[in-house]
């Protein structure tokens, strides 16, 4: 398993379609399909259902998926914790509402960066099922939701 063959996987996913995933991953339609063929020889198991009218998960695919997911944010996480520059002494992940952050999440935002200017701060904006989500599989240290 590497993390190009995760990243396809939730391409595939989010696209609906192994020709529109290679489109977003801007990769031909053989090199998705040899990363799926991959990651499915790997698990050993089809996680793939492809037909003429899309592509669906199987049921391996499913709990598969929630994983590709994680160790996809995961990795972007540690990618940036670790490229920090000099004098950066970590990253705060925080996560909010779209319609908090105008008023709420901005305004703490600018107080936690003036507060604690050694601290990388990474703002997620997403509905408030992405916000719990993300706070519940431990990507955001904080939250507004």
């Amino acid at each position: 398993m590497n993390l190009q063959e995760l990243r396809t996987l939730i391409a595939i996913v989010e696209t609906g379609s192994l020709v529109r995933a290679s489109q977003v991953l801007n990769v031909t339609q053989s090199t998705v399909t040899a990363r799926l063929n991959s990651l499915e020889d790997e698990v050993g198991q089809t996680l793939i259902n492809r037909k003429r009218s899309g592509a669906t998960l199987t049921a391996a695919g499913v709990r598969l998926h929630r994983y590709a997911d994680t160790i996809s944010d995961l990795w972007h996480q540690a990618r940036q914790e670790t490229s920090l520059p000099d004098g950066m002494s970590g990253v705060c992940n925080l996560a909010c509402e779209s319609d908090l952050w105008p008023n709420l999440g901005e305004r703490f935002f600018h107080q936690l960066q003036a507060q604690h200017p050694e601290i990388a701060i990474s703002v997620w904006l997403g509905s408030q099922t992405d916000v719990a989500a993300w706070l519940n599989d431990g990507k955001s240290d904080i939250a507004f939701t």
